[in-house]
């Protein structure tokens, strides 16, 4: 709150700091305001009307209030400046999951599957297809997948190799496989001390452990992250 009181009294002044406008948007964004940050990222494409990295941003903020076909056409935008956006990782699982939820399942998996043909990208869209298929309860394949994209990445990093370990976790307890839920979800928290974003992982973690049943690991990584939280 106090930034975000700094950078309005700033902008009073200034109103026109390109620079300024992008970094208090971006603020906005990340603490959850994406509603006010849309309109700025527009402000600024006003000013700046190439610049597909605004673009993006803006079809981050989006996507975030729930303007689906405005986060797309947003996509649409930057991909046609700068067509290398494609293929960047979180932005195409952004832009296919936008996809998705905006109703089109097809396209999103079009719009995964480029990353297939890129042996660096591979993996990622290997995990982001498993999602797709996982959300649409094709869960066999969408576990293949998952281990597909793992034994391609073995030396993925702690966080990554968390998320896909939680990812086999929900899928085997959607197939009603509790004992093999819970082996996955021990194995995502296993490397806890180097995973970064502690709190926010934590607590995705903590929900599943408390969903299937398990409050004793749930509490241990609440008592982990309590202390890690803002006060607020």
């Amino acid at each position: 709150e106090t930034a975000i009181a700094l950078y309005q009294n700033y902008l009073r002044e200034y109103p026109n700091d390109w620079a300024a406008l992008s970094d208090y948007a971006r603020l906005l964004r990340t603490h959850g305001r994406a509603g006010q940050a849309a309109p700025i990222y527009r402000r600024l494409l006003h000013v700046a009307p190439n610049d597909a990295r605004t673009y993006i941003e803006l079809a981050t903020a989006d996507m975030s209030s729930g303007d689906y076909p405005a986060a797309l056409a947003a996509y649409r935008q930057a991909f046609r400046l700068d067509r290398h956006w494609e293929l960047a990782g979180d932005t195409n699982r952004e832009y296919g999951f936008t996809l998705l939820r905006a109703g089109h399942p097809r396209r999103a998996a079009a719009a995964f599957a480029p990353l297939l043909r890129v042996p660096a990208l591979r993996p990622i869209g290997l995990v982001s297809l498993a999602r797709l298929d996982f959300w649409q309860g094709r869960l066999a394949q969408a576990e293949t997948l998952v281990r597909e994209a793992m034994d391609a990445q073995p030396q993925a990093g702690p966080l990554t190799t968390a998320r896909r370990r939680l990812l086999l976790g929900q899928i085997a307890l959607a197939r009603g496989d509790r004992g093999a839920g819970l082996r996955e979800l021990r194995a995502a928290v296993a490397d806890f001390g180097h995973i970064g974003l502690k709190v926010i992982w934590g607590a995705l973690a903590g929900v599943e452990f408390a969903r299937v049943g398990d409050p004793a690991d749930a509490a241990g990584l609440l008592a982990r992250i309590t202390p890690l939280a803002h006060p607020r």
